[in-house]
């Protein structure tokens, strides 16, 4: 089971980085980061280097951050944290585009 997740959901600026830690009884804990365009990305493009698929230990930190990819564009981070059970936590970070204006709010 997944527990003592410290994280923030509050909206995340292009470019900036936010914390995450947590800890699980079956490890190991594995931290997907996927983001998504709006509107969509086009085929061609391939994943930007700050999504993917990252292990964490406990007690670990890992830093979840906001390509700069969403400069102008809006859209939201989905981060999803699996431990070795298959209990899984989801996470989405709305991206805040020039202005402050929230982009997406899903």
């Amino acid at each position: 089971m997944i527990t003592n997740v410290i994280f923030s959901e509050l909206p995340i600026a292009p470019g900036e980085s936010r914390a995450l830690s947590a800890t699980t009884d079956t490890e190991p804990l594995v931290v997907a980061i996927q983001c998504f365009r709006e509107p969509p990305t086009p085929p061609s493009l391939r994943p930007c280097k700050e999504c993917g698929t990252f292990p964490l230990r406990a007690g670990e930190v890992l830093y979840v951050t906001a390509s700069q990819t969403f400069e102008h564009i809006g859209g939201y981070l989905k981060v999803t944290l699996t431990d070795g059970a298959g209990d899984a936590k989801e996470y989405k970070l709305t991206i805040e585009v020039e202005g402050g204006a929230q982009a997406y709010a899903g």
